[in-house]
C-alpha cells in the first residue's frame, strides 16, 4: 500500500463522475424515503482510493479516520426517513449530510466518536480477532411530530420528563471488520445493518459483529419481586436470666413483594450481534442510562409496592421461630456461651438458656463427631472454632448462610464449593474473573452463590466487583465453615429436634416426654417458667397467635416497604453510571420463544420488560445488570416486638395486645391501648433497642448471657414531614421544599445543572400531562424524610464527662429543629398568615436565636447549667421577641412567605409580610393576645428541652449499674418521648395550633437532633429522601390529599408524575 502524502491527505478528492451507493433496508423506509445513500465526499484521496478500488481502508498514525473524513448523503434529493412505532423519522449529520462514517483501529476511539459526552460500558472486542478495526456510521434522527406509547427507537416507552419538542437523539452503526476487509464492503455491510433497534426481527438483519445504537429521552416501566427480610428486635426481662431477646437478628421473612418501578430519562439502547460468526443467532440487547442535563438521578421515578405475599401461609417460619428463640443464628450465638463452660460438671444452664448437662454433651458429640465423655476439650474446642468462624462473618451473610447449609444436596454442595473456592482466591485477576463469570451465570441471584453474594452486597451485587477483598474474606470462611461440617450438623440438629411444629403435633404425655429436653427448655426461657404437659395449651396458643399476627405484620410491611423500599431503589438508581448497562440480555433467536420475547421487548409492547425478568427461558440469559441484579435483591426492614417485663406480665398478655404499625419505614409491634400519651411510651419501648445494645456493649454483656446482640448495621432511626396542597404552584414547591433540598441533596446538582433546572423540567412535565398551565404543579402530595443509622440513638448511653455542657448542646439542637419544622407544619395551610395576629407569635418564636440563656441584651449559647432562659420573665420575653437578632432572623423568613402567598393568590396579605415589616410583625407577636401564644410556644419548648435534659442525667446515672441499665435506659426514653407528647398535646390544645396534630414526627424528629448533639464525634451523614407525588385530577382520582397527612399513599393510577430524590 502506497504512503498517502501530507498533501494528498488534506486536499479532498471531487467525486465528480463517482457514483458510489450503498442500499438501505427497503423494509424499514418511510413514505418518500431515498433508498440509498451516496458517498457524498472525501477529504482523503487514499481513502477514496480504497472504497472505489474496495482494498482495505489506510492506515493512520493515530488510528483514526474521523467522521468528518467520509460523508453519506441521500441519493435522489430526498431525505432518509424510517418508520419506528407509526411515527416517521428524517436523519441529518450535518448540513446537507444524511451520515458520517469513521474507521479506528481502537474499539473506544469508536465509541467516544459516538460523542454522548459520558463513556457507555460497551466492549466492542468480545470475541474478536487480531488486527481487528471498527466503522461507526453516526446521525442523528428527529420525529415528524409527537409520540406516545412506545418510543419510536423501541425497546422504551415515550413518556419524557421535561421533554419538549418532538422525539431526537443519536442514530448510530458499529461494525468490526477485520484489518483486510476491502472498504466498500465494510461500508456496504455498514449502511446494510443501519436501522432502529425496533425493525430488528432476526440476527440477519445486522451483519456479525455490529452493533445498532440509539439515544432516546424516554421511560422504562416494569414490575418486579424482591424478597423480604427482618432486621429483628426482640427484647424482654426474664426473671432468671436478667434481660434477654435478640437485637439485629436478620431472618427471612418467607415473602415476597411486589412492585412498580417506572423512571424517566435519557438512555442508549444497543443491539449488537457480537460474534463474527455468520451461523449465529444470538443478539445482546444492552441499555445504558446515560445522564440528562448533568442528572444522574432517576426523573418521574415511582416505587410503588403493590403487595407482600406470604410463602408459608399458616405455618412456622423463620419469624416465628426467632420469636420463641429457636431460630438457627439464635442457638448458634446461644452456643457460644459454652466458652466459658470449661467443666462439664459445671451448670451449663448458667450460660445458655434451656440446655442440660446431659443435653450439652450428647448435642456435642452429634455436631462434632468427638466424644466429649472421652475427649471434652476436644469436642468444646471444635464447636467453638466453628461458630468463631460463624459470628465473623456479617450479620447478614451468616445468616444466610445458615439457610443455604441444609438444602444442598451433593452436587450442589460441589458448586458451592468450587465457587467459593475460585471467589477466596489470592489471585486479584483470577478472583475478579471468577466473581464477573458468576455474576453472569443464569439464575445467580436465587443460586446459593449468589444468595450469600446478595447478603454481603449492601451496595448491589456489580459493587462488590470493587470489594474484592471483602469477598475473599467471606468466601474463605464461608469455605472452611462448610468443609468443617460443624454449623451444618448443628442447623440439621436445630432444623429437626428444635421445631416449634414437634409441639403443636402433642397431644398427649407422651407426645411430650419425646420432645428435645432443649427444645422444651428453650420454651421454657422464653415463658420464663418450668414448662409442663399442662402448660401445653397456652403455648400452643402463644404460637398460633404469633403466626396470626405475621398477616398483620405482611399488611404494614407494604406501607414500609414504600419508604424503605423506595430509598434504597432511588439510591441505586442514582448511583448506577453509563459504565453498567440497566438491562443487559442475551437472545438466542433460534428458539421461536427467545425470538418472539426479543420482538416484544425491542417494540416495548405491554409487560415485555415483566416477562423478561420474571419467566425464565433457557434461550434467554440475563448478564449483570442494574435491573436483573440490584434491584430485585432481599430488602430488610427493621421489626420491633414489644420490650416487657416477665416480673409483671406473662408473655402470652403481651403479645396477645400488640398491634403492628408502619413507623417511618419501620415496624413496630406494641400495645397501644389507652392514652396517646401511654401508647407512644410503649411504642418506643420496642422502637430503641439499639440503645440498650449500646448500654450492653459499654457495660459488658457478660451478665447478659441470654442477650444476643447480632449486629447494629441496617437498623435506622427515621422522621417523615408530610405535606400536601391543592393546586401547588411551582414557586411554592420551591420554597417548601429548597430548603431541604440544598441541606441533604446540594450534590445531586452540580454537574451542569441547576435545582432551578430540575423545578422548570417539573413544571414542564406536569403541564404537559395534566394541562395546568405553567407555574402550575397541580395537586401534590410531599414527604421530606430523613433516615439515620439506628445506633445514632446509641449516643444516650454514651458517659458524658460534662453532663451540663452535653445537656446544653443537645438543647440547641432540639430548638434548632422545632424551630424549623413546627413552621413548616403550621403553615401547610399558607392562608393562615392572613390572620398575623395568630401567626405573628408563631414567626417571632421562630425566630428567637437559639440560646441556652438571655439577660435581655444579649442571648448566649453557653455557660452555667440551664438548657434554656427564663421564658416566664415577661420583661425578658418581649426583649427576646424584639431583640435585632430576632428581627434579622425572622427578615431571612419573609421572602418565602411573600414568594408562597404570591402562589397562592392572596395578594392584598403580602404588604404586611414585607421586609419592613418585620418590627410590626414582632410587636404584634408581643400583644396581649399575641404574647399568650407565643408564651404557649416557649413553654412548649421548655418543656421537652428540660425533659431532655432529665432524661440525659438520669441515664448517666444508670451507666453505673450493669446490670439493669439497658432497661432503666429503655424506660426512661420511653418515659421521655411521652413527655414530648404530653407538651406537644398541650400546645396543640391551643386552637391556633390544632392543624399541628399533623406532625406526626417529632418525638422521632427530636430523638434524631438530640442523639446528633450528644455525639458530635460520630461522623453520621444522614440520609434524605424527597418524594413528591402530582397527581391525576379528581375526579376521577379517588385519592383524597387530607388523608395523606394521616399516613395513606395515592395508588399508582392515581400519580400522573412522580420523583424522588435521594441523599446518596
Amino acid at each position: 500500500m502506497r504512503e498517502v502524502s501530507k498533501e494528498d491527505s488534506t486536499s479532498g478528492v471531487a467525486l465528480a463522475g463517482l457514483e458510489k451507493k450503498f442500499s438501505l433496508d427497503p423494509a424499514i423506509l418511510g413514505p418518500n424515503s431515498a433508498a440509498t445513500l451516496e458517498l457524498g465526499g472525501a477529504a482523503d484521496a487514499d481513502v477514496v482510493s480504497a472504497i472505489v478500488g474496495n482494498q482495505p481502508f489506510p492506515a493512520r498514525a493515530n488510528g483514526i479516520i474521523d467522521l468528518t473524513h467520509i460523508s453519506l448523503t441521500a441519493s435522489g434529493g430526498r431525505p432518509v426517513a424510517f418508520q419506528g412505532g407509526g411515527v416517521t423519522l428524517g436523519f441529518s449529520f450535518s448540513a446537507g449530510v444524511t451520515a458520517g462514517a469513521g474507521v479506528f483501529d481502537q474499539a473506544q476511539d469508536a465509541i467516544a466518536a459516538l460523542g454522548l459526552g459520558e463513556t457507555p460500558g460497551l466492549d466492542l472486542t468480545i470475541g474478536a480477532a487480531p488486527n481487528s478495526r471498527y466503522a461507526l456510521l453516526r446521525t442523528g434522527y428527529q420525529a415528524s411530530g409527537s409520540v406516545s406509547g412506545s418510543h419510536p427507537i423501541g425497546t422504551v416507552g415515550s413518556f419524557t420528563f421535561g421533554a419538549t419538542g418532538a422525539a431526537s437523539g443519536l442514530s448510530a452503526v458499529l461494525h468490526r471488520f477485520p484489518n483486510t476487509a476491502g472498504a466498500d464492503t465494510v461500508l456496504l455491510d455498514t449502511v446494510r445493518s443501519w436501522k432502529l433497534p425496533r425493525h430488528i426481527r432476526a440476527a440477519d438483519a445486522i451483519e456479525p459483529a455490529t452493533w445498532i445504537v440509539a439515544e432516546a429521552n424516554g421511560s422504562l416501566a416494569v414490575n418486579l419481586g424482591a424478597s423480604l427480610g427482618y432486621n429483628f428486635n426482640f427484647v424482654r426481662q426474664a426473671k432468671a436470666l436478667g434481660l434477654s431477646g435478640d437485637i439485629g437478628l436478620k431472618i427471612d421473612a418467607a415473602a415476597t413483594a411486589t412492585f412498580g418501578f417506572e423512571v424517566s430519562g435519557r438512555y442508549l439502547v444497543v443491539v449488537g450481534r457480537e460474534s463474527d460468526a455468520a451461523a449465529s443467532q444470538k443478539l445482546r440487547l444492552r441499555l445504558f442510562k446515560l445522564s440528562r442535563n448533568g442528572m444522574q438521578f432517576g426523573l418521574n421515578l415511582k416505587v410503588v409496592v403493590t403487595g407482600v405475599d406470604t410463602l408459608t401461609p399458616n405455618s412456622v417460619d423463620d419469624f416465628v421461630k426467632a420469636v420463641f428463640g429457636v431460630h438457627g443464628a439464635q442457638i448458634v450465638n446461644a452456643l457460644g456461651q459454652i466458652e466459658k463452660w470449661t467443666d462439664p460438671k459445671q451448670s451449663v444452664g448458667q450460660l445458655v438458656a434451656g440446655l442440660t448437662n446431659d443435653r450439652a454433651l450428647a448435642l456435642l458429640k452429634t455436631v462434632t463427631g468427638v466424644d466429649p465423655q472421652t475427649a471434652f476439650d476436644a469436642a468444646w474446642g471444635k464447636l467453638l472454632e466453628a461458630i468463631k468462624l460463624y459470628r465473623g462473618l456479617p450479620a447478614k451473610v451468616s445468616s444466610e448462610l445458615l439457610g443455604i447449609l441444609n438444602k444442598l444436596d451433593a452436587p450442589a454442595t460441589a458448586t458451592f464449593q468450587d465457587a467459593l473456592t475460585r471467589l477466596g482466591s489470592s489471585d486479584a485477576a483470577a478472583q475478579k474473573e471468577a466473581l464477573s463469570g458468576i455474576l453472569n451465570t443464569a439464575g445467580i441471584t436465587t443460586s446459593p452463590i449468589g444468595t450469600l453474594l446478595g447478603a454481603l452486597a449492601d451496595k448491589g451485587l456489580l459493587n462488590l466487583l470493587d470489594r474484592l477483598p471483602d469477598v475473599r474474606q467471606v468466601a474463605n470462611t464461608a469455605l472452611s465453615i462448610l468443609n468443617g461440617g460443624v454449623i451444618a450438623k448443628l442447623q440439621d440438629l436445630i432444623d429437626n429436634q428444635l421445631d416449634l411444629n414437634q409441639v403443636i403435633r402433642v397431644v398427649q404425655q407422651t407426645d411430650f416426654n419425646k420432645l428435645d429436653s432443649f427444645l422444651v427448655g428453650r420454651l421454657s426461657a422464653f415463658f420464663d417458667k418450668t414448662l409442663g404437659f399442662a402448660d401445653l395449651n397456652d403455648v400452643k396458643n402463644t404460637i398460633h397467635m404469633v403466626v396470626g399476627k405475621r398477616q398483620e405484620i405482611y399488611d404494614k410491611a407494604r406501607t414500609a416497604l414504600n419508604s424503605r423500599y423506595g430509598l434504597d431503589i432511588a439510591a441505586k438508581w442514582q448511583r448506577s453510571s453509563s459504565s453498567t448497562a440497566v438491562v443487559d440480555v442475551e437472545f438466542d433467536l433460534s428458539d421461536a420463544s427467545a425470538q418472539q420475547l426479543f420482538q416484544d421487548v425491542v417494540e416495548a409492547t405491554d409487560s415485555a420488560l415483566d416477562r423478561l425478568f420474571t419467566n425464565r427461558l433457557p434461550s434467554v440469559h440475563l448478564n449483570a445488570a442494574v435491573i436483573s441484579h440490584e434491584l430485585t435483591r432481599k430488602t430488610t426492614l427493621d421489626l420491633s416486638l414489644p420490650h416487657f417485663d416477665f416480673r409483671s406480665q406473662s408473655v402470652t398478655d403481651a403479645l396477645a395486645n400488640v398491634t403492628a404499625e408502619d413507623d417511618q419505614g419501620r415496624l413496630l409491634l406494641y400495645d397501644a391501648r389507652g392514652s396517646n400519651t401511654v401508647s407512644v411510651r410503649n411504642k418506643f419501648r420496642s422502637g430503641v433497642t439499639m440503645t440498650i445494645a449500646a448500654v450492653v456493649s459499654r457495660t459488658g454483656a457478660g451478665a447478659l448471657p441470654d442477650l444476643r446482640i447480632h449486629s447494629t448495621d441496617g437498623t435506622t432511626w427515621s422522621y417523615q414531614l408530610l405535606f400536601s396542597k391543592a393546586n401547588l404552584k411551582r414557586k411554592e414547591l420551591d420554597a417548601i421544599t429548597r430548603p431541604f433540598i440544598l441541606q441533604y441533596m446540594s450534590g445531586q446538582f452540580t454537574q451542569g445543572t441547576t435545582l432551578s433546572a430540575w423545578y422548570d423540567q417539573l413544571d414542564s412535565t406536569s403541564e404537559g400531562i395534566l394541562k395546568n398551565g405553567p407555574e402550575v404543579i397541580g395537586d401534590t402530595c410531599a414527604a421530606l424524610e430523613v433516615t439515620l443509622p439506628g445506633d445514632t440513638l446509641g449516643a444516650w448511653a454514651l458517659p458524658v464527662t460534662n453532663v451540663s455542657s452535653a445537656a446544653q448542646n443537645m438543647s440547641l439542637a432540639i430548638q434548632r429543629a422545632l424551630k424549623n419544622y413546627v413552621p413548616w407544619f403550621y403553615l401547610n395551610d399558607i392562608g393562615k398568615l392572613k390572620n398575623l395576629a395568630s401567626s405573628a407569635p408563631l414567626l417571632a418564636w421562630a425566630s428567637i436565636p437559639d440560646a441556652v440563656g438571655f439577660d435581655g441584651s444579649n442571648f448566649s449559647a453557653s455557660g452555667g447549667h440551664d438548657v434554656f432562659w427564663d421564658h416566664v420573665d415577661v420583661t425578658l420575653r418581649k426583649a427576646a421577641a424584639l431583640h435585632p437578632g430576632t428581627a434579622a432572623n425572622l427578615r431571612t423568613r419573609l421572602p418565602g412567605l411573600r414568594v408562597r402567598l404570591e402562589e397562592a393568590v392572596l395578594d392584598s396579605t403580602v404588604q404586611f409580610y414585607r421586609d419592613d415589616q418585620a418590627r410590626n410583625i414582632l410587636v404584634s407577636a408581643t400583644s396581649q393576645f399575641g404574647d399568650t401564644l407565643l408564651e404557649s410556644l416557649l413553654r412548649f419548648e421548655s418543656q421537652i428541652l428540660e425533659k431532655a435534659a432529665s432524661a440525659l442525667k438520669d441515664i448517666q446515672a444508670f451507666l453505673a449499674v450493669a446490670g439493669t441499665s439497658p432497661t432503666q435506659a429503655v424506660h426512661r426514653l420511653a418515659d421521655f418521648a411521652a413527655d414530648i407528647t404530653t407538651a406537644f398535646n398541650k400546645l396543640t390544645g391551643n386552637n391556633v395550633f390544632a392543624d399541628l396534630v399533623s406532625f406526626r414526627a417529632v418525638a422521632q424528629m427530636v430523638f434524631a437532633e438530640a442523639s446528633r448533639a450528644l455525639n458530635s464525634s460520630l461522623a453520621v451523614q444522614p440520609r434524605a429522601m424527597l418524594t413528591l407525588d402530582i397527581l391525576n385530577p379528581a375526579p376521577p382520582r379517588q385519592f383524597q390529599l387530607a388523608s395523606f397527612l394521616n399516613g395513606a399513599l395515592p395508588a399508582s393510577d392515581d400519580i400522573a408524575v412522580a420523583q424522588r430524590l435521594v441523599s446518596v
